[in-house]
């Protein structure tokens, strides 16, 4: 378990921390990258390591968490595909070929359409609902710790987010956090 805790946790570090203003300023400069190149960097570094993540978790074996019963695995699978829908519709906002470094970042305006209307954040949202989901799906120890590692991700990466983003929008970002909540969308 501590193999499994020490990938995904090393996983979202690295994640929140390359995208830190100062860390990403300090390697653009001293590899000479453009935000392009930086980006797409940025993007195969995360996959490596969540592979890497992934791997260590299926061959690390893990304990039972509980008895789990066929209607139990419905609502973790019903669980994790409303956390991939709600992902697949959360990146229809987003320019995928700018989102993966593919194309040079164009300055957009904030976008609050899409899920962006509800929530600020859908797509830490979307991965809070797959992997507690899919602790009910697969009932195991290690889904419970990534589920809590993930938790705690979300919440530091968030954070870390918004602070980026009043950096950049100002007032406007402002105004935002007063009328959409980060995560859940509000009950009307």
């Amino acid at each position: 378990m501590l193999w499994i805790a020490l990938s995904w946790t090393a996983f979202y570090g690295l994640h929140s921390l390359l995208l830190l203003d100062g860390v990403r300023l300090r390697i653009m400069g001293a590899f000479s990258l453009e935000p392009r190149q930086y980006r797409l960097a940025y993007n195969v570094i995360s996959a490596i390591t969540l592979l890497i993540a992934f791997w260590v978790t299926w061959k690390v074996p893990s304990t039972p968490l509980f008895d789990q019963n066929g209607f139990i695995r419905v609502i973790g699978l019903f669980g994790m595909l409303s956390g991939a829908w709600l992902a697949k519709r959360a990146f229809r906002s987003y320019s995928f070929p700018e989102f993966m470094g593919l194309h040079e970042e164009t300055q957009m305006p904030l976008n609050i359409q899409g899920m962006n209307r509800y929530m600020r954040h859908p797509l830490y949202t979307a991965s809070l609902m797959v992997f507690w989901s899919a602790v009910l799906f697969f009932a195991t120890m290690t889904m419970l710790l990534i589920a809590l590692i993930t938790t705690v991700y979300v919440q530091v990466g968030y954070r870390l987010e918004e602070k980026r983003m009043v950096r950049h929008f100002g007032k406007t970002y402002e105004e935002y956090q007063k009328q959409v909540p980060p995560l859940f969308p509000r009950w009307r």
